[in-house]
């Protein structure tokens, strides 16, 4: 293919993505407004602006609703560390201060802007507390072991496109042997990924697999017309079929504990 038809090809997609995603996602995000409709963080006010994904699955709550059984008070209770690593503008960050607001936090996210909105979306609900949250930049071996602690029971979340494939080696950080890890596998990327996650980890965590169900069965729990009737775009999350792996640590900490 000639730079000619790279470049047409490319131009073709960006007005497509402007007419079906960013023109409707503004118009449909600002008619739902700024407060989570449905899902495990009904009620969470959120600031109408989305760091690399798009924003009305989140209003109406059903963005990645594969997981949301990881995010229930219940769930959360026994954990003294959460680090989401990849967060955006900080969806699980701040829905998982939300459940639980004694809850420790680290947030990685590359993206300035991303790092900003943490901060806006934290301080809307009143969920900034001193010293019970940290927002750094991007997460390396050495700073994402600095985090580890064998006093604290650990959830990471990791969804950095594709990143995970280098990142996550308990052979180079080798506190996550203690840690219940999520990951968004990206096979587009790392074809092997899944494969390789389960070589790393199988001797220290039970691994269960998560596959991607079919949002519109979840219409039925909405009484909202405006979201019913629009309910097939709303839940669009407009992504390819990626998978996660759920580590759940055998040993959750270790006297021995060296990072």
């Amino acid at each position: 293919m000639n730079i000619f038809k790279k470049i047409v090809q490319h131009l073709k997609y960006k007005y497509w993505l402007y007419c079906n995603v960013n023109i409707p996602q503004y118009y449909y995000s600002h008619k739902l407004g700024n407060k989570i409709h449905q899902g495990p963080f009904k009620g969470l006010k959120y600031n109408l602006n989305s760091v690399g994904s798009v924003l009305t699955p989140k209003l109406i709550g059903t963005y990645e609703h594969e997981l949301s059984h990881f995010f229930t008070k219940d769930f959360l209770k026994d954990y003294h560390l959460f680090i989401d690593i990849g967060a955006a503008e900080g969806y699980y960050v701040c829905g998982v201060k939300y459940l639980n607001p004694s809850l420790q936090i680290a947030a990685f996210e590359t993206e300035k802007k991303g790092r900003k909105q943490i901060e806006r979306n934290l301080m809307l609900n009143n969920l900034w507390i001193e010293n019970s949250i940290e927002i750094f930049g991007e997460c390396t071996s050495k700073n994402l072991s600095a985090r580890l602690s064998p006093d604290k029971t650990t959830f990471i979340l990791c969804d950095i496109e594709g990143y995970e494939y280098i990142l996550l080696d308990p052979k180079e950080t080798k506190g996550l042997k203690y840690c219940d890890i999520l990951i968004e596998l990206h096979h587009d990327i790392y074809p092997d990924v899944s494969t390789k996650m389960r070589e790393r980890f199988c001797k220290t965590h039970d691994i269960v697999t998560i596959n991607k169900i079919n949002k519109q069965e979840l219409s039925s729990k909405f009484k909202n017309e405006f979201i019913i009737k629009n309910f097939t775009y709303l839940s669009n999350e407009f992504r390819k079929n990626e998978s996660w792996l759920f580590l759940s640590a055998k040993t959750k900490c270790n006297e021995n504990f060296n990072i």
